[in-house]
């Protein structure tokens, strides 16, 4: 699709995905943030890196020169910013954010190798009614792999309880918030949301809710998800509504404390974003709907554009660590070989 800039209060009609093949979701893929770990998978310190890949071939590779079947990898997409909004409605009058969210379910589900979990980075839903989150739950029950979400400022806490109590994680002072492990890697979502605002809060007891995960797994690859990204992206209107810049300054002083966590995995900004922070990298995921403008100024208007909806791939492997693709939902014609 073209990157035509659409402006609030006169945005045409965006297009509505072809419809796909449905993909049966095994039973199986249920679980719950309680006791959900999926294992088969061996993390080491880069210090005991060169001993296993010397003793256990982790790091042997084939005769193409590529890792060989025994090297151990971990693979968790991101699917960021839904605004599912209630059924026969369209977010912004005129996005069918439901279809998109379809579309990339059908594309996570037939990916080889199949992602071991799913991370939903917020804005799950456009308004916070009960009705749009009755209809996410229906739409992600398709996804054939477990999947784990947390909110944004377009999120509701209540609703949300309501709807997907058994994915909002233990009580944490009233927030939403949770942990739970993809292999040895360890996965903290935190809650970002601040009730009547677009802008992000994490504040002391969600820091220190933070800081007791991350003492509890310093010898582990850990990823840290929130909604709001912690630094300015130089998109004007966006950055006006981000993490508390005090916030993130306390954030920044707590991950530079534990230099396990290999990435911090946000969504809110409806575009792939990567930024360094707190020691390490951050990586803002794109929509799987509608982008924001890319417009670098401070004073640009709020606006979206029609760019392709895409997901995030994090790859972990011992030997070279947390690698982080982007992939579009519509792959376009081929592969051709070169």
């Amino acid at each position: 699709m073209g990157s035509r800039v659409i402006v609030r209060g006169e945005i045409p009609t965006a297009p509505v995905p072809p419809a796909t093949k449905t993909v049966q979701t095994p039973a199986a893929a249920e679980c719950t943030f309680s006791e959900q770990s999926l294992t088969g998978f061996r993390w080491v310190a880069p210090r005991r890196a060169a001993c296993i890949r010397r003793n256990h071939g982790v790091n042997r590779q084939g005769s193409d020169g590529c890792p060989s079947p025994e090297t151990k990898l971990m693979l968790l997409a991101q699917i960021s910013d839904l605004h599912i909004t209630a059924p026969g409605t369209l977010a912004y009058g005129r996005v069918d954010t439901a279809a998109f969210l379809t579309r990339a379910i059908d594309a996570l589900n037939a990916l080889a190798p199949r992602p071991d979990a799913v991370l939903i980075t917020g804005d799950l839903v456009d308004a916070g009614g009960i009705d749009e989150y009755r209809q996410l739950r229906t739409l992600l029950e398709r996804l054939a792999v477990p999947w784990f979400p947390l909110l944004g400022n377009h999120d509701d806490r209540a609703n949300f309880r309501a709807v997907f109590g058994d994915r909002a994680g233990a009580a944490s002072d009233g927030f939403a918030q949770h942990a739970f492990d993809v292999g040895d890697m360890r996965v903290i979502a935190l809650d970002t949301l601040d009730p009547g605002s677009g802008a992000g809060r994490l504040c002391a007891a969600r820091l220190a809710w933070l800081e007791a995960q991350l003492d509890a797994c310093r010898d582990r690859p850990v990823i840290v998800g929130m909604h709001h990204p912690p630094f300015a992206c130089g998109i004007g209107f966006m950055d006006a509504i981000r993490l508390a810049p005090d916030d993130a300054r306390a954030l920044d002083a707590l991950l530079r404390r534990h230099p396990n966590v290999e990435r911090i995995v946000c969504g809110h900004v409806h575009r792939p974003i990567t930024a360094r922070f707190g020691g390490t990298v951050v990586w803002c995921a794109p929509s799987t709907a509608h982008q924001v403008a890319l417009q670098l100024t401070p004073d640009g208007p709020d606006a979206l554009v029609m760019e392709p909806p895409a997901f995030g791939l994090h790859l972990w492997r011992a030997e070279t660590g947390l690698v982080t693709h982007c992939r579009c939902v519509d792959q376009g014609d081929g592969p051709y070989v070169f």
